[in-house]
């Protein structure tokens, strides 16, 4: 399954074809018919015993995992997007080494978060990389609205211009704690630190465990960092340290009230209550081995 909108899908698919010219090939030409054609791609490749594969971003590995799942199938991971966090993670920084992993029948199990809201219809959420509530959250939501007509570039620019001036603090309570916060991340695993520019390095795949990262509003010292977080979505050449941390398999927030957040980079608005956890060594993916 190619996602052809990605940023680099173009030169992705033939280094793809280049390398495993045996492999059917279905691209979409927009992320709306991304699902159904997901769903068709692995009914039939559960029907002949088959690999679902997908080319594309986070965003498009994100949708490509959940239907994985609902199929019990293993996955393969191509990347061809701008931001290919999850691949890069798992040892597949390029078209060429992922198709390497799929000829020799290399793999591993790795861990999968899900968002569960509780009044909610439907399968829960998949993330992959990290989870956000509070500043990012906003910026990812006004720039995705903008980037249909303006670009991703631009469309940051815009969306920091608007939440730099803008932004609040907000009361949530986690694990039954009220806390007051500029910034909550969750990273699927372990992460060194934490950054909106880049994701680094995650120990493993495999640690069954959520990081959860606090900016704590209360704390006055923490007050000046905001600015820098926000330049770090026009990758500033920072990093920022988010110090509180929780590794926890299961992260409870309520009293959220429609707070926005963001998953994978993708933007949603929540009930009043989600619920985060892991699935330890939940999804089969093609990878070199041996690996974190």
């Amino acid at each position: 399954m190619v996602n052809e909108t990605s940023t680099n899908a173009e030169a992705a698919l033939a280094a793809l074809r280049r390398r495993l010219p045996g492999t059917r090939v279905v691209t979409v030409r927009s992320p709306a018919e991304l699902p159904a054609a997901l769903d068709a791609s692995a009914r039939e490749a559960a029907v002949q015993g088959g690999v679902l594969g997908v080319l594309g971003g986070d965003g498009s590995v994100n949708a490509a995992v959940r239907t994985a799942l609902d199929y019990d199938l293993p996955l393969a991971v191509f990347p061809g997007g701008a931001f290919n966090h999850f691949a890069t993670a798992a040892g597949l920084p390029s078209v060429a080494e992922a198709a390497v992993a799929l000829e020799e029948g290399e793999g591993s199990a790795v861990d999968v978060a899900l968002i569960d809201e509780p009044d909610a219809h439907g399968p829960p959420k998949v993330f992959l990389n990290t989870f956000a509530l509070g500043a990012y959250a906003d910026l990812v939501h006004i720039r995705e609205a903008a980037r249909r007509w303006c670009g991703r570039p631009a469309a940051t620019v815009l969306a920091l211009s608007l939440v730099g001036g803008t932004v609040r603090p907000f009361t949530v309570r986690v694990d039954g704690t009220p806390r007051r916060l500029w910034l909550l991340f969750a990273g699927n695993g372990v992460y060194q630190h934490h950054s909106v520019r880049t994701l680094p390095a995650r120990e493993r795949l495999t640690s069954g465990r959520l990081d959860v990262r606090l900016l704590d509003a209360d704390a006055r010292e923490h007050h000046g960092r905001l600015p820098a977080l926000l330049a770090e979505a026009l990758d500033a050449p920072r990093v920022l340290p988010l110090p509180e941390q929780l590794l926890v398999a299961r992260l409870e927030l309520t009293g959220l009230r429609g707070l926005a957040y963001a998953y994978d980079g993708e933007a949603a608005t929540g009930a009043d209550a989600l619920s985060l956890r892991t699935m330890p060594s939940a999804l089969v993916l093609y990878r070199p081995v041996p690996w974190r």
